[in-house]
C-alpha cells in the first residue's frame, strides 16, 4: 500500500510554473493527497531561499540550485549533475525522516541521475519528452552540450523500475531512443481536472471574425510559424481570421516570427506574454479555435485545456493527446511536415463555421467523459502498488549497504551556495 510518496520536479507552481510539467505534477500531487496519500514534492527555490510548507494538502520542499561559476556556456549539462545531486541529498534527508513507499521523477533534466534509495523503494519516471527527442523534432544539430544533456537524461532513465508514458506517441519515441534498454512502461495520461478549465457558454456570432488562439512557448518546436502560415492562407481566401499568440519567448524566436508575418502579409496577429490561468481561460472563452501546430508533443496540455473550455483545436499529427480525440470531438490533426499543405487544410477548417461551433461543444463533453483527476490518480496508485507487489530490489539506483554506502558516495560538495 502506498502511504507516502515523493515527487521530484524542478518545476512546481507558483514559483517555477514554467510549463506543462509544473501543471501536471501539481495536479497529480493534489489528486493523490486528496486520495489520502502523504505527498512530498522536492522542487526548486529560484530565489535560493530553502523552505518547506504545506499547500493544498501537499508538503512542498524548495531547495536551492547549486551554482558552478566556472562552467562554460557550452556545458550547461553540468547543471543536470549538480541539481540531481542536490535533489538526492534532500530526498535522503526526507526519506530518513518519513520513509517513502515510492518516488517519482521526470525524464526532463535527468533529476533521478544521482538518486539512491533504500532497497525496498521503487522509482517511477514520467516521460514528458527527452530533450534529444525534442531537438530532433526541431531538426537541430546536436553539439557537445546537447549530446551531454541528452546522454545524462538517458542515463537517469536507466535507474527507473518502470516508466509512465502519457501517450502511445511518447512511448514509441522513447523506445526508439532506448531500444532494449527501455524499462517496463505503462500508458497513463496526466492527471487533469476539467473544472480548472470550465466549458464556456455562448455561440459564435455570425459574421464576426474568426478568433484563433495559440498558447505555448515561442520556440520552433511549438510551430508558431505554421500557425501564422495558416492564418495567412485563410485570409487570402477571404476568411477574416485574427490570431492571438500567448507565450514566453525563451530563445529570442519572436523576431523571426515577426519577419515571417511581414513576408506573409499576415495582418491581425497579436503577441501577448505568458499569463496566469484565469487570464488564459478568459482568452479561451473568447476564442473560436485554438491553432496549436506543434512539431512534437508527448501529450499537449495546452490542447487539452482548450478542448476542456469547448474550443476546437487544429494541431499536428505529432501530438499525443490526439489519440483520445478526432475531428468530430474537437481535434483536427493535420500532417505537419509539408508547410503548404498544413496551411491550406487549416484554412479550410478555419472557414468552417459549423465545425467550429459543434466540435467545440463535443470537445468539452469528451474531456469530461475521459478525464477525471480521482480516476487517473487511482491508476497511478494502482501502478505503484503493482510494482511494489512484484518488486525485486537491485536496480542501479539502490544503495547496496544502506546508509554506510551512501555516506561513502555522497561526500560534501563545494557548490558555491550561500
Amino acid at each position: 500500500m502506498i502511504r507516502r510518496l515523493c515527487l521530484l520536479s524542478r518545476e512546481y507552481p507558483p514559483d517555477t510554473a514554467w510549463g506543462g510539467i509544473a501543471r501536471a505534477v501539481e495536479t497529480e500531487a493534489r489528486a493523490l493527497a486528496a486520495a489520502g496519500v502523504e505527498v512530498h514534492v522536492i522542487t526548486l527555490a529560484p530565489d535560493g531561499a530553502e523552505r518547506s510548507y504545506r499547500d493544498a494538502g501537499v508538503e512542498v520542499h524548495r531547495i536551492a540550485e547549486p551554482r558552478l561559476a566556472d562552467a562554460p556556456e557550452d556545458m550547461s549539462y553540468v547543471r543536470i549533475g549538480m541539481w540531481s545531486r542536490a535533489v538526492s541529498e534532500k530526498y535522503w534527508e526526507l526519506d530518513s525522516a518519513f520513509g517513502f513507499d515510492a518516488v517519482e521523477a521526470p525524464d526532463y533534466h535527468g533529476e533521478a541521475l544521482h538518486l539512491y534509495r533504500r532497497p525496498e523503494t521503487p522509482l517511477v519516471i514520467w516521460l514528458h519528452t527527452l530533450l534529444g527527442i525534442a531537438w530532433e523534432g526541431e531538426g537541430a544539430e546536436l553539439y557537445g552540450n546537447e549530446r551531454g544533456w541528452a546522454g545524462l537524461e538517458l542515463a537517469a532513465l536507466g535507474s527507473a523500475d518502470v516508466l509512465i508514458g502519457t501517450s502511445d506517441l511518447i512511448l514509441a519515441e522513447t523506445r526508439r531512443h532506448l531500444g532494449e534498454r527501455m524499462p517496463p512502461a505503462r500508458k497513463i495520461p496526466y492527471v487533469f481536472d476539467p473544472e480548472d478549465f470550465p466549458a464556456r457558454r455562448g455561440s459564435r456570432r455570425d459574421g464576426a471574425p474568426v478568433r484563433a488562439l495559440f498558447v505555448g512557448r515561442i520556440e520552433p518546436r511549438k510551430g508558431v510559424d505554421r500557425a501564422l502560415m495558416a492564418v495567412a492562407a485563410a485570409r487570402r481566401r477571404g476568411t477574416d481570421v485574427r490570431l492571438t499568440v500567448i507565450g514566453r519567448d525563451d530563445f529570442g524566436h519572436r523576431w523571426e516570427l515577426e519577419e515571417l508575418c511581414a513576408s506573409l502579409g499576415a495582418d491581425g496577429v497579436q503577441f501577448l506574454p505568458e499569463m496566469d490561468r484565469d487570464a488564459l481561460v478568459a482568452h479561451l472563452n473568447a476564442a473560436d479555435c485554438a491553432l496549436l501546430p506543434s512539431r512534437f508533443e508527448s501529450f499537449h496540455l495546452a490542447a487539452l485545456e482548450a478542448l476542456s473550455c469547448g474550443v476546437p483545436v487544429i494541431t499536428s499529427d505529432r501530438t499525443g493527446v490526439g489519440s483520445w480525440f478526432d475531428r468530430a470531438t474537437g481535434m483536427a490533426r493535420l500532417p505537419i511536415d509539408d508547410a503548404g499543405e498544413f496551411a491550406e487544410r487549416a484554412a479550410t477548417l478555419l472557414a468552417d463555421g459549423g465545425w467550429l461551433e459543434h466540435a467545440g461543444r463535443a470537445a468539452a463533453s469528451r474531456v469530461r467523459e475521459l478525464f477525471d483527476p480521482a480516476a487517473t490518480g487511482a491508476q497511478i496508485l494502482e501502478l505503484h502498488e503493482e510494482v511494489q507487489a512484484g518488486f525485486r530490489p537491485g536496480s542501479a539506483g539502490h544503495w547496496p549497504d544502506g546508509a554506510r554506502a551512501r555516506e561513502m558516495e555522497l561526500h560534501p560538495l563545494l557548490d558555491g551556495r550561500d
